[in-house]
């Protein structure tokens, strides 16, 4: 299945992943779930995201490693 140039939703990104890599990004989701309950799920850089007032936990999958990418600040 190819990829879209755009992902709306985690579901449209994580499906469109390698059936390997699928299971470590839920889990991924799952545990900022847990973690932060209030947390919204968004798509920002064509990418799973989530937020609370902005967005502050990127993730993406690749064929041999898991990219997790926080928001660059300007006090960073």
């Amino acid at each position: 299945m190819p990829k879209p140039s755009r992902f709306t939703s985690h579901d449209d990104y994580i499906t469109s992943m390698s059936a390997e890599v699928q299971p470590i990004l839920r889990k991924v989701q799952a545990l900022v779930e847990a973690a932060l309950p209030e947390a919204r799920r968004c798509i920002s850089y064509n990418m799973p995201a989530f937020r609370l007032d902005r967005v502050f936990f990127y993730f993406a999958g690749f064929k041999q490693h898991l990219g997790v990418y926080p928001p660059v600040t300007q006090d960073a």
